[in-house]
C-alpha cells in the first residue's frame, strides 16, 4: 500500500471525492417507492390533516398527485419525525430507507479504503460542496436517485460538471459506479456527455470495486496514466481553443479583401489561368486557414507535448469498441464530398485534377461491371483549366475492392487508394493499374459521365495524395513528403486454450467472449505488415486471473513445466497493456509467445510461455507449449454470412514473399485483361505505357 500511496502523491491524487445521493440529508419525491405506498399514505391522512397543513401550508391547495411530486413536501413529511404518526410516515419512507442503508455500507467500505490508500475523501450528495471542485479523482453514481431513470443520468452529469468546469487542461480522473445492470450499456453515454477522455476514466459495478485488489489496480493504473493522459487532454482543448482563436484571426483578415479586390483577382489572374473564382478562393483560404492554426502558441505547445507520451506506458481501453481510425483516414484523403458542387475549370472540361470517377453500377448499390471499376484524373491542374491546356485528359484507371484485414497493407510497393466510401457507408479501397492509363478527349469524358454513360463523378483527392498518385505514375520522381496514413484497425474474437488431459479446453471467458479486441493494422521500418491486439483492461485482467489461478492437474503433464514459467512472466501483463503482437494476416500457423524470464542464475533468457495464431487453418499445436494458446479470428463479414470458425486456406504465395509483393503480383497479372476491357468500353481512347 506505501507504494500505491507513493504512486498517487507522485502524480498529483491526494484527494478524491465521492458523489451518490446516499449523501443527501432529505429524499426527493422521485426516491420514493411509487404508487402504491402513496395510495396507502393518502387513505390514512385525513386524521392529520391539520398537521400536514401546518407542515406545508400549499397542502389544501394542491392535488395528491402533484403532493406526491413535490420535493418540498416530502423533505416536510421526512422531517416530521414526532409530529405525524409513525404508522402514517415510516412506510412512505419504509423502502429508501433501506435503500440508503445498503448504499451507506458500500460508501463506508470504499471511503477506507481510499484513506488507506493515502487519499482525503470529499463527501458530496446532488450538490456538490465547493471543497469538491478542483479535486483530481472522482468517484460518481450513474443513478443520482432510486428510480434509476434516464433523467438520473442526467443528475449524475450535472453534479459532476462543476468539477470539470474551467478544468480542461487538468480534467479529473473520473470512475463511474452503479449496482444497476445497465451499467455497461450507459457508461459510453456518461462518458461522451461528460466529455472525459477515456484513459481518465473508469466505470465499475459497486460490488466488483471492492472485491479484491480492483480498487486499487484502478488506481494504481489511473495514477500510473494520468501524466500522459493530460498531454492528451491538453492537446485536444489547444485544437478547441487554437480553432476559435484561428477562425478570428482568418474572419478578420479575409473580411479586409472588398468586392474590388475578387473582381482584381479574377481578371489578372484567373481569366488567364482558367479557374473559377469561387474554386480558387476555396483552395486559399484552406491554406489561410492552416496557416493560422499551425501559428496558434498553444496548440503547437500542446503537439509538442505529446512527444513526451511513454511509449512504454501505453494503456490498455477500458472500454471495448473499435476506434474508427479508417474514417480519419477518409478525411485525409478525400476532400468533402459537398465541394464537388464548386466547378473548377471554366472550360467545358467536367473534372479536375484528382476526381475520381466510379462506375455506376457500384454507386447504385450493384455488384461490378466491366471493367475498370473507377478513373482518377492525372492530368495536371493547370492543364485542365485552361482554354488552351491538354486537348485529352489523362486517366488512371483502378479496381475497387472491399476493406478487410487482409486488404489493409502498408507494402511500400503497393500502389493504392486505402479506403474510399460508396453509398450507404460502404467501405472500399481502389487498387491502382499503372499499366493501365487512358487519355480521353473532353468530349469523351462528357460522354463517359452523361446520363447514359457509365460513370459517375463521386468523389475528388486532396491535392497531396492525388499527387503522390501522380508521383508514382511518373516512375518515382520527384517524391515529396507526405503525412502517413493512420493504422487501421479490425475487430477481432479472442479465444484462448490450454491443454488439459483430454485434449485443448478453452478457457471461460466470459468478458473476453463478449468484448473481444481491436487489431491495429501498420508497417514496420522496412514498410511490412504490423498488427497488435488491443484489449480492455476487463479482458486483460480477466485473462490473467485465469492463468494466475490455473491448477497444475488440469493440465496435461507435459504442459505443467511452460504453466509455470508462464505464472511467473509477469511481463505478461503488460504487453498485454501496451499492445499484443499478432501475426501477419498470410500467417496461419502458431507462433511463440515469448516472455522474459530470470533463470536460476538470475539472467533474464527469452522463454516461450505461450503459442498464438491468427486465422488458423487448424488447432495442432505443441503440448509442451500448450499452457495458454491464443487463438484471433478476424470479425469480417463473407458472402455466406459472418466469420467464424477459421477454415483450411488455398495455397498462398511462397512464405518468402510479403503481403505487399503479393499485391503488386496480382495487379500485375490483372493489368493485361483489365487494358483490353477499358480498350473495348471506351472506343477512341488512346492507351499510353
Amino acid at each position: 500500500m506505501t507504494a500505491l500511496k507513493d504512486l498517487l502523491a507522485a502524480s498529483g491524487i491526494k484527494s478524491a471525492v465521492v458523489i451518490d445521493d446516499a449523501y443527501d440529508k432529505v429524499p426527493k419525491a422521485s426516491d420514493l417507492d411509487g404508487q402504491g405506498i402513496w395510495s396507502t399514505f393518502w387513505a390514512d391522512a385525513a386524521p392529520s390533516e391539520a398537521v400536514l397543513i401546518e407542515l406545508f401550508p400549499a397542502y389544501s391547495e394542491m392535488e395528491p398527485e402533484q403532493l406526491q411530486l413535490s420535493d418540498p413536501f416530502v423533505a416536510a413529511v421526512w422531517g416530521a419525525d414526532g409530529k405525524l404518526p409513525a404508522e402514517l410516515r415510516d412506510p412512505l419512507f419504509q423502502g429508501y430507507r433501506q435503500a440508503i442503508a445498503t448504499d451507506r455500507k458500500f460508501l463506508d467500505d470504499l471511503e477506507a479504503r481510499l484513506k488507506a490508500a493515502g487519499l482525503d475523501v470529499i463527501q458530496s450528495g446532488r450538490t456538490p460542496p465547493q471543497a469538491a471542485k478542483g479535486v483530481p479523482l472522482v468517484f460518481v453514481d450513474l443513478f443520482l436517485g432510486a428510480a434509476q431513470q434516464e433523467g438520473d443520468i442526467d443528475l449524475s452529469l450535472a453534479a459532476l460538471a462543476p468539477m470539470l468546469q474551467g478544468r480542461e487542461k487538468e480534467p479529473p480522473c473520473v470512475v463511474l459506479m452503479s449496482r444497476s445492470e445497465l451499467l455497461t450499456d450507459k457508461k459510453e453515454r456518461f462518458r461522451d456527455g461528460a466529455g472525459l477522455l477515456g484513459a481518465l476514466f473508469r466505470a465499475y459495478s459497486k460490488t466488483p470495486l471492492l472485491e479484491g485488489r480492483t480498487l486499487e489496480t484502478t488506481l494504481e493504473r489511473l495514477a500510473t496514466h494520468r501524466a500522459d493522459a493530460l498531454r492528451v487532454a491538453r492537446f485536444v482543448y489547444g485544437w478547441k481553443t487554437g480553432l476559435e482563436q484561428a477562425s478570428k484571426r482568418f474572419l478578420h483578415g479575409i473580411g479586409r479583401l472588398d468586392l474590388s479586390d475578387y473582381a482584381q483577382i479574377r481578371d489578372v489572374l484567373l481569366a488567364f489561368e482558367g479557374q473559377p473564382l469561387g474554386s480558387y478562393m476555396l483552395d486559399v483560404f484552406d491554406r489561410v486557414l492552416a496557416h493560422e492554426i499551425e501559428g496558434d502558441e498553444h496548440t503547437i505547445d500542446a503537439a509538442q507535448a505529446l512527444n513526451d507520451i511513454d511509449p512504454a506506458q501505453y494503456p490498455a481501453p477500458h472500454i471495448a469498441g473499435t476506434t474508427d481510425l479508417q474514417d480519419l483516414v477518409f478525411r485525409t484523403i478525400w476532400q468533402n464530398p459537398k465541394r464537388l458542387k464548386v466547378k473548377t475549370t471554366v472550360d467545358e472540361i467536367p473534372v479536375g485534377f484528382g476526381d475520381v470517377l466510379i462506375r455506376k453500377d457500384l454507386l447504385n448499390g450493384g455488384a461490378p461491371g466491366a471493367p475498370p471499376d473507377a478513373y482518377v484524373v492525372m492530368t495536371a491542374a493547370c492543364d485542365l483549366v485552361r482554354k488552351e491546356g491538354a486537348k485529352r485528359v489523362l486517366l488512371l484507371s483502378g479496381t475497387v475492392s472491399e476493406i478487410s484485414p487482409k486488404s489493409w497493407t502498408y507494402g511500400a510497393t503497393s500502389f493504392k487508394t486505402p479506403i474510399m466510401k460508396l453509398p450507404g457507408d460502404k467501405r472500399v479501397f481502389v487498387r491502382w493499374d499503372a499499366k493501365d492509363i487512358v487519355t480521353l478527349t473532353h468530349a469523351q469524358i462528357r460522354d463517359l459521365l452523361s446520363a447514359n454513360g457509365h460513370y459517375g463523378l463521386h468523389l475528388r483527392l486532396r491535392e497531396a495524395h492525388a499527387l503522390e498518385l501522380q508521383q508514382r505514375l511518373l516512375a518515382e520522381m520527384g517524391r515529396i513528403g507526405l503525412v502517413a496514413h493512420m493504422p487501421g484497425t479490425f475487430p477481432v474474437q479472442v479465444e484462448a486454450h490450454y491443454n488439459s488431459p483430454e485434449g485443448l479446453k478453452k478457457y471461460d471467458l466470459e468478458v473476453g467472449g463478449r468484448e473481444g479486441g481491436v487489431c491495429y493494422v501498420g508497417r514496420d521500418k522496412d514498410g511490412k505488415e504490423q498488427t497488435r491486439l488491443i484489449m480492455t483492461e476487463a479482458a486483460i485482467d480477466e485473462l490473467l486471473a485465469k492463468i494466475d489461478t490455473m491448477l497444475p492437474d488440469k493440465l496435461d503433464a507435459k504442459t505443467r513445466p511452460v504453466l509455470a514459467q508462464l505464472q511467473k512472466a509477469k511481463i505478461l501483463a503488460s504487453e498485454l497493456q501496451k499492445g499484443f503482437p499478432v501475426p501477419r494476416n498470410d500467417k496461419t500457423g502458431f507462433t511463440p509467445i515469448k516472455a522474459a524470464i530470470p533463470n536460476s542464475g538470475g539472467v533474464i533468457e527469452q522463454i516461450t510461455v505461450g503459442l498464438i495464431a491468427r486465422n488458423p487453418a487448424d488447432m495442432k499445436v505443441d503440448p509442451k507449449l500448450a499452457a495458454l494458446v491464443l487463438v484471433i479470428n478476424d470479425a469480417v463479414s463473407t458472402p455466406a454470412g459472418p466469420a467464424a470458425a477459421p477454415a483450411a486456406k488455398p495455397a498462398a504465395a511462397p512464405a518468402a514473399a510479403s503481403a505487399a509483393e503479393a499485391d503488386s503480383a496480382a495487379a500485375t497479372a490483372e493489368a493485361d485483361p483489365a487494358v483490353a476491357k477499358a480498350e473495348a468500353a471506351n472506343p477512341g481512347g488512346a492507351k499510353q505505357g
